[in-house]
């Protein structure tokens, strides 16, 4: 749920937001609460929460891929 879904050229020490924003930027019905990321060697990761709100987001590898689900309002 990016407005331009593309591959993005990996940039070393960049997290996830910075492939979305390369990619559109979220839509309004992205579920911003499930967005993971896909290693090359089929693993998945989730941002780690630090505090109440703020989200960390590990380092991205080479291959990867940002996963940016729709709501589940936004399906119905």
């Amino acid at each position: 749920e990016v407005f331009r879904p593309h591959g993005v050229l990996f940039q070393p020490g960049k997290g996830a937001d910075f492939y979305w924003d390369r990619a559109g930027g979220l839509m309004e019905g992205a579920d911003k609460g499930r967005i993971y990321v896909e290693l090359p060697n089929g693993e998945t990761i989730k941002p780690k929460r630090m505090f109440f709100f703020w989200r960390r987001w590990p380092k991205i590898m080479p291959g990867s891929r940002v996963i940016v689900p729709k709501s589940k309002e936004s399906v119905e």
